[in-house]
């Protein structure tokens, strides 16, 4: 069939777009209407050539939504109307009683400060998202009730008229509007946004929270279940949720247990919290991928319950034993996950529908994965999902409390830091909140210098920098943040150049917040010989030593720890050289000048250990892979012979057509792909064999990233040897090697 109107696509190419009819049918929910899919070719004929007669053009299209009615302190009616967020989802239905497109609850905006508009808008053919148009249309029963017009997201369209609903006269408005999917009232919520080390803080402070493809663009391409999705940035709009990344657990209010001493032990001494106004995002806002995961598998695990217990209540009333416990249990108790926002009476039939809907995407392994609710599970499901949460869903699940993932860098408007301690002890957040300034960190430099060389550490802190006013601005109380971290920085300059002693700066009572208790208990006489390692030496021999706060580097650059106002050394000279022989491994492994034999070579033989290291590196890898490639583990054996590899949904992912359990020799070669030969395959009933996991040769960038995993732990092995220390850590990535300071 060819197309029949202006740009719709073909039936052949719909059905090709989402995967076949077989997907198709399982979508949409038809499998009993239609067994093996029988007929389901004509269901969907007759869907298409409906559709097609009705697209004209040009096409109006209507929507409502709820504008600002009373709202104190914002702007009302179509004054408040966002010409950049009108939203994707339209109808061809005009609305002549306020029935389509109402997000829920939207006329209770504020307390019945809410008034719903319908607008009136005209659309061309390159305005429309066909393929998700066409999806809804042929949805059984909803596609004519509903006749949806999905836009495609940044589509610009004019808008011709406009009335309150229930009204009968339209208001003529001549308004060119962007289609965008983020709810309309997100502009007014306030976000936030958690993060557990100083480093990341100060990164943040610098240059807004940021995605994952701009500040770890090595890892952004992480297949890992929990890794973020790489071009977004995560929000909610939950503080005490924040707190819980913030603190990397969710242990507010668990108590200093000995468990939690060793929860806290190496980590950073604060968490940070960074609020963002809704109206300062810019970009695409959709759910992250936690909150689709976790909401799908409430509705689903729900649904069991809702349905078996609908079977039990059809039963013979004297039901006894299992059963008849089971049946008790059911309708005495609330069902499971029965709070939850997806599962409340209120929620709209349609908004399930949307939501049961994903599980087609979802292979049979996922379903399971989905069932048993493990977290990172989960957070995998939710981001496959992610590209198919129609408008409507995603809209309603950010009105009703989901996480947000932003598209693209946000700036905060306000900082916090509190004491991870403090939050687990007392179980507060808020009251525990100590405001951090947003300032240039990259003005410190010139600050310090300027503050000691004026004898800052000469002075009591609020002698320089002024005493706290109950009535100073928000600028002023931000400057004199800054102001006591210069002088924080000359007192501490003072005392390791010896221009003050401890036992003075105590006898005047000074203190230092990043360090505990007497200040002659912290410091102590210098050896006569340190030794810092770096690969600045250029910049160190040009401008002198710098702690990290003068240079606004924030911790993660270097790879030590403490105060950012100090410089880290070693009075070591062997540990020096240990951490200066692993950075130049971890440079030639970067430039592929040290391989994976020579690396596995050297652990066999033990160089440079007590013992060799090479069983432990084999152990190591068969955690991620038991299948064994001779006698190495498959993932070993692919390092050393650089391929890539992966499974059927690594494989076909993006690639609709491909969408399979398995896949046989030619179809994994069109895809650029050969069966991997140590996993287990089959024959099919056609006589062909199929396989379910591939590899192929690593392209430059997986291969660097190949092997500095294998180098990691190669160092880290090493040193459990008795060979040299090692200065890779289990968040140390390759790019953090490239002209940074090592320092211990």
């Amino acid at each position: 069939m060819t197309p029949i109107a202006h740009a719709i696509p073909s039936l052949e190419e719909f059905v090709k777009y989402h995967g076949g009819e077989d997907r198709l049918l399982g979508m949409y929910d038809l499998g009993d209407e239609y067994p093996d899919g029988h007929g389901f070719d004509r269901y969907l004929k007759a869907k298409y050539a409906k559709f097609a007669k009705g697209i004209k053009f040009p096409m109006t299209v209507w929507r409502e939504i709820s504008l600002p009615n009373g709202v104190p302190g914002v702007p009302q009616g179509l004054g408040s109307l966002n010409e950049k967020e009108m939203g994707v989802s339209w109808t061809q239905i005009p609305i002549e009683e306020g029935r389509f497109w109402t997000g829920p609850d939207r006329e209770g905006l504020g307390g019945g400060m809410g008034q719903p508009w319908v607008f009136k808008a005209v659309v061309g053919p390159d305005d429309i998202d066909w393929y998700e148009t066409m999806w809804a249309r042929f949805y059984p029963s909803l596609g004519d009730q509903e006749m949806e017009i999905t836009l495609k997201r940044g589509a610009k369209i004019e808008i011709v008229a406009a009335r309150k609903a229930y009204e009968k006269e339209w208001r003529p408005l001549k308004r060119v509007v962007t289609a965008a999917p983020l709810h309309e009232d997100a502009k007014g919520w306030t976000f936030y946004h958690g993060t557990p080390s100083e480093a990341s803080a100060r990164e943040i402070l610098r240059n807004g929270i940021q995605p994952r493809s701009v500040v770890m663009p090595d890892k952004a391409r992480s297949r890992a279940y929990l890794a973020p999705v790489p071009d977004r940035v995560y929000l909610t709009t939950d503080i005490h949720y924040a707190a819980v990344y913030a603190l990397e657990g969710d242990v507010i209010g668990a108590g200093l247990t000995p468990a939690m001493g060793k929860f806290l032990k190496g980590k950073d001494p604060y968490g940070y919290i960074f609020e963002v106004k809704g109206s300062d995002l810019a970009g695409d806002v959709v759910p992250d991928e936690d909150s689709i995961g976790e909401w799908l598998m409430f509705l689903t695990e729900n649904d069991k319950q809702r349905k078996r217990l609908a079977e039990l209540e059809a039963m013979e009333e004297d039901l006894s034993g299992y059963e008849g416990e089971e049946r008790r249990s059911l309708m005495e108790g609330s069902l499971v996950y029965d709070d939850q926002a997806i599962n409340r009476h209120d929620t709209p039939q349609y908004i399930r529908d949307d939501m049961m809907n994903l599980c087609h995407w979802l292979t049979e392994r996922q379903r399971e994965q989905l069932e048993d609710g493990e977290v990172a599970s989960l957070a995998m499901i939710g981001k496959k999902l992610q590209k198919h949460v129609s408008p409507r869903l995603g809209e309603w699940m950010l009105a009703n409390g989901a996480h947000a993932a932003h598209q693209g860098t946000v700036m905060p408007s306000r900082a916090w830091k509190f004491s991870k301690q403090d939050a687990i002890a007392s179980g507060k957040i808020r009251e525990i909140l100590q405001e951090v300034p947003l300032v240039p960190y990259a003005k410190a430099t010139t600050a310090s210098k300027t503050a000691y060389d004026e004898g800052a550490w000469g002075k009591a802190r609020e002698e320089h920098a002024g005493k706290w006013d109950p009535a100073e601005t928000e600028e002023q109380s931000r400057e004199r943040r800054g102001r006591q971290d210069e002088w924080e920085q000359s007192v501490l300059a003072a005392l390791s150049l010896g221009t003050l002693s401890p036992q003075d700066a105590d006898a005047r009572r000074l203190r230092v917040s990043s360090l505990g208790g007497r200040l002659a208990d912290e410091f102590k006489p210098l050896p006569p010989v340190l030794y810092h390692v770096t690969t600045a030496a250029g910049k160190v021999m040009a401008e002198g030593l710098k702690t990290r706060w003068e240079i606004g580097q924030q911790l993660g650059r270097g790879l030590g720890g403490g105060t950012d106002k100090a410089i880290s050394f070693t009075a070591d000279p062997k540990v020096a050289e240990d951490i200066q022989s692993a950075i130049v491994a971890a440079i030639r492994v970067t430039k592929g000048e040290f391989t994976a034999r020579e690396m596995l070579d050297e652990a066999r033989k033990g160089t440079g250990a007590e013992r060799p290291w090479y069983e432990d590196v084999v152990r190591y890898y068969k955690h991620t892979s038991e299948v064994m490639a001779g006698d190495v583990p498959y993932s070993l054996d692919a390092v050393i012979r650089g391929v890539e590899y992966g499974d059927v949904m690594h494989v076909t992912w993006g690639n609709k057509t491909r969408a399979a359990l398995a896949l046989t020799e030619e179809e994994a070669k069109e895809l650029g792909w050969v069966p991997a030969a140590p996993f287990s395959h089959w024959t099919g009933g056609d006589g062909l064999e199929r396989y379910r996991v591939f590899e192929r040769p690593a392209s430059p960038e997986y291969r660097r990233d190949q092997l500095f995993d294998l180098f990691k732990a190669w160092c880290a092995f090493r040193e459990a040897a008795g060979g040299g220390r090692t200065p890779c850590s289990s968040w140390l990535t390759r790019r953090r090697w490239r002209g940074r300071t090592r320092t211990r």
